[in-house]
């Protein structure tokens, strides 16, 4: 026979279950005691990651750093790739002027060709060796001949990878490689406290180049320096951010930079469907906690700051109603 519950017990029970969202269970004659109170069972979501911070928000970009650059790298040179001393070029000259050899640039930038002496190529682009070699041939024979080059190896390089990144260190790869290359063998950006909008390019300790990665994510482009020995790409610190809520339950980190439109960027970035036309705004504003609720349209007149959380919701969706009892 089941017992009867005392009043108190049992206004407490439910107020749990309904705080829970566990009222379609039953009431049992033994709750546990009050030194211990219920918590519901743990979620059934995947192992953290280093792409997911500790409050479960996944920063936008963190997609870029899966491991996955190393294993399609393509170890062929680009055309805009600039030779370095101990590069290995193929020359290949017949007609009036006959060469065929492999040879190594010196460090002072040169081959040395047979009977036309050295030639600096040092800083030349892949894609214009062939001419240099010829004008400098040419200066030296009359006749017809035909040039043919090939660079056939680059000098290996050592990047450090340092600031904002899950295994700062030093990382092997090869001039051309992508920053994105060397970041992604440091484990990229730290979900918890690293900027996709601030990575710089040191060389000697003087910053040669500044990368937003936002850049590449929507729109495709991202300035490609040729990274050299020694060079330290520094991960620095997130900025301003918001959270952004989906329809989906999917929660997104998204940095914003000074001077920028923000509203045009979170819908960059959340790419709404015409279905989802209401938005949520809840952040503190002088001390004090504001809740908004306006329609997608009307985001560009709200002023973001840092923290804000902007929850989207999808034509005829009902928010969650807590009730207390």
């Amino acid at each position: 026979m089941r017992r009867p519950l005392h009043c108190t017990a049992s206004l407490t029970a439910l107020s749990l279950f309904v705080s829970l969202g566990l009222g379609h269970g039953h009431a049992h004659a033994q709750p546990a005691p009050a030194a211990t109170p219920a918590v519901p069972a743990a979620p059934t979501s995947p192992t953290p990651s280093a792409a997911v911070d500790s409050a479960g928000v996944t920063p936008f970009g963190a997609s870029l750093f899966t491991g996955n650059f190393a294993g399609q790298r393509d170890d062929g040179l680009n055309e805009d790739y600039q030779v370095l001393p101990g590069d290995r070029v193929m020359v290949n000259v017949w007609g009036s002027a006959t060469v065929n050899d492999v040879f190594v640039v010196d460090a002072q930038g040169n081959i040395f060709l047979p009977g036309v002496g050295p030639v600096r190529l040092s800083g030349v682009r892949a894609r214009d060796l062939t001419g240099v070699v010829r004008g400098e041939i040419a200066r030296r024979y009359r006749g017809t001949f035909e040039v043919y080059t090939n660079l056939l190896t680059a000098s290996p390089v050592a990047v450090f990878v340092t600031g904002a990144v899950p295994r700062p260190g030093r990382y092997a790869g090869i001039p051309s490689d992508s920053v994105l290359v060397f970041l992604d063998q440091a484990g990229g950006v730290d979900a918890r406290t690293g900027s996709y909008r601030s990575v710089q390019v040191l060389r000697e300790g003087q910053p040669v180049a500044t990368l937003d990665l936002y850049d590449f994510l929507l729109r495709g482009t991202m300035p490609t320096p040729q990274l050299q020995d020694g060079d330290t790409l520094l991960v620095g610190r997130r900025g301003t951010s918001v959270e952004v809520q989906l329809p989906t339950g999917e929660r997104i980190g998204v940095e914003l930079k000074s001077g920028e439109p923000a509203a045009e960027l979170v819908r960059q970035v959340v790419r709404p469907s015409a279905r989802v036309n209401e938005l949520s705004v809840r952040g503190v504003r002088g001390g004090a906690h504001i809740a908004r609720t306006l329609r997608v349209t009307e985001l560009d007149g709200v002023e973001l700051m840092d923290g804000d959380v902007l929850t989207f919701r999808e034509e005829g969706q009902a928010p969650h109603v807590m009730i207390r009892l």
